[in-house]
């Protein structure tokens, strides 16, 4: 049987099909590899500065990316709205092990300048909860893809909760899932080299919701992030702090490990391990302290001092400072160094087992929201360890100028609260002996 000279040409066309869609697909394979090796070799350019030895050179395919958003949920009082692991939505998060340590943090789309640093410096789990009004969550969301993309331990590592007020709704809310099912929205992606400068020019917008009446939620943000942080142990700590080198893996090698032979498991169980908290003057130092040597240099030329020391001492104070920079514990295994018991307006930062009471949502704004929850803790009957060379640093002296000027209004509204929500323990907890009054 003879092929007649349209079957020859069909054959023709299906063979140069073929070989250009070989071509095409080997494209897409050395686009992909190149870059993968751009963005390991920027994976570490968190500096707010362009540094010299800046190496991001990724290239978008497309200058906007079409999300599906997940199904989004509303919180126990019903006036904020979630999604939940947006991270999805990009890629999997690398897996979990359960015996781990998930760092949880929080915060507006102007602070996410602060994660490429803390990511790395932690190098484990992080579920980040970041806040903002109907009008920054197109902003939000593009900032977010664009951590992604530029950093690998963000890509690898973090997983992003999106919160926002119902009372900002408005007829564009039906874009995000208010009113309808369509939840598909294009975002722009920002190029590697500008994200950083793009997230701090942001600043401007939202330096405090409450001015604009939006208040944000800081315990909602915490238990958002905690209740998708599937590891034995959470550590919740501001996105504008830093925990000591080594922190996540010293601590695991001391819950399991031999160091930890004297914990039994209950003892364990009702007790967190507190880490003395500082502040470091970032103008005047040469970098922040990575282990309790280089904290106790800073410290002592003054460039380093107690966390929140000039605004509220009261509450850190009770972590006795005095005595944790006394003990020459700078190598070896991480350990306790001594227990405190617990005392009025204290709140320290501390690693938990995840079963601990969440914080109370009511909470917003400034005042008594971390102090709620380590109330609660003391109530319930938990013990608290000082660990003796795990630390955490905010990156700046914190001034009394910085403050904005709702704050003492927030404080009082809060206090009162905090009188209600004692009163709550009480019925919550009729056997307990401890109070927080």
């Amino acid at each position: 049987m003879r092929c007649t000279l349209m079957q020859y040409t069909i054959c023709a066309l299906v063979v140069i099909l073929v070989f250009l869609q070989l071509i095409h697909l080997t494209m897409i394979s050395w686009l992909d590899n190149r870059t993968q090796n751009g963005l390991q070799s920027g994976a570490r350019d968190f500096s707010p500065k362009k540094s010299a030895n800046s190496s991001h050179s990724h290239q978008y395919r497309t200058k906007h990316r079409y999300i599906n958003l997940p199904a989004p949920k509303l919180n126990t009082y019903g006036s904020y709205q979630i999604f939940y692991d947006l991270s999805r939505v990009y890629s999997k998060v690398r897996p979990l092990n359960r015996r781990d340590v998930t760092l949880i943090t929080h915060c507006s789309m102007n602070n996410m300048l602060h994660l490429p640093e803390l990511v790395d410096r932690w190098k484990g789990p992080v579920s980040v909860a970041v806040f903002g009004s109907l009008p920054d969550i197109p902003t939000i969301i593009s900032y977010i893809f664009s951590l992604q993309e530029c950093y690998l331990g963000i890509r690898r590592n973090v997983t992003f909760h999106l919160v926002h007020p119902l009372s900002s709704f408005s007829k564009e809310a039906e874009v995000y899932g208010a009113k309808t099912n369509k939840r598909s929205i294009s975002v722009p992606m920002v190029h590697c080299d500008k994200l950083i400068d793009s997230i701090r020019s942001s600043s401007e917008n939202v330096r405090n919701y409450a001015q604009n009446g939006v208040s944000y939620p800081t315990n909602l943000l915490r238990n958002v992030g905690r209740t998708h942080a599937l590891t034995d142990y959470h550590f919740v700590l501001d996105v504008d702090m830093l925990p000591s080198c080594g922190l996540r893996e010293n601590f695991l090698q001391f819950v399991q490990g031999s160091s930890s032979l004297w914990l039994d498991q209950d003892m364990v169980q009702q007790m967190v391990f507190v880490l003395p908290a500082f502040e470091v003057d970032v103008r005047a130092v040469h970098r922040l302290p990575c282990n309790k040597r280089e904290l106790m240099v800073e410290f002592g030329k003054d460039t380093a001092r107690q966390f929140y020391v000039k605004q509220c001492p009261y509450c850190q104070n009770h972590t006795d400072y005095l005595r944790w920079t006394s003990l020459q514990s700078f190598t070896g295994q991480l350990g306790v160094a001594y227990t405190v018991e617990w005392k009025p307006l204290w709140e320290p930062f501390y690693i938990s087992r995840s079963d601990v009471p969440l914080y109370d949502e009511r909470f917003r704004q400034y005042g008594y929201n971390r102090i709620s929850q380590v109330c609660e803790l003391n109530v319930a009957g938990y013990n608290f360890a000082v660990l003796d060379r795990a630390f955490v640093i905010h990156k700046g002296f914190k001034e009394k100028t910085e403050f904005h000027q709702q704050k003492d209004t927030e404080n009082r509204d809060n206090r009162h609260l905090f009188l209600q929500f004692h009163a709550e323990l009480e019925t919550k907890y009729p056997e307990s002996k401890r109070h927080c009054l």
